[in-house]
């Protein structure tokens, strides 16, 4: 995989995860943690996955068309409303991750299906300071200064 491919994706990922869209409250990041991701066989042709009906009467994936393996991601930003929350296992007080469905995506690897999820995210619900959570350290990017905190 090429470096500027690997630079773009440490970015995004990083940009995601502490996007406060996407943060669970009492944490200091998240978004990742919002993915569902699936690896998936589609039809290079149209972007999907095709299906046939076999001899038992059965809807199954067609294997000859769909030849071209693609990383599909769905997610969302966190919600304190878990009635319209559709991960939630009960519908109780807790919130959690919902599923909006504006930003599914998908690529042939997973780097890029994370860029491109992050560009639905940047273009739905908008850029943030430039922040960059690596373990537990916060680096807020003023400029060309880079401030660092712990975060305990």
């Amino acid at each position: 995989m090429n470096k500027e491919l690997m630079g773009k994706f440490y970015t995004a990922y990083h940009w995601l995860d502490c996007h406060p869209c996407f943060i669970e409250p009492g944490d200091f990041d998240g978004g990742i943690k919002s993915f569902c991701i699936e690896v998936v066989m589609i039809n290079p042709e149209n972007k999907t996955i095709e299906l046939r009906i076999n001899s038992d009467g059965k809807t199954e994936e067609n294997d000859e068309l769909n030849t071209e393996v693609e990383i599909w991601i769905e997610g969302g930003p966190w919600s304190d409303d878990a009635w319209h929350n559709p991960y939630a296992d009960d519908h109780s007080d807790d919130g959690g991750w919902m599923h909006d469905i504006e930003l599914d995506c998908g690529a042939p690897t997973f780097e890029e299906a994370v860029i491109k999820f992050v560009e639905l995210v940047r273009a739905k619900y908008g850029n943030y300071h430039n922040y960059a959570c690596v373990n537990n350290w916060l680096a807020i990017q003023e400029g060309e200064k880079v401030i660092t905190s712990r975060e305990d």
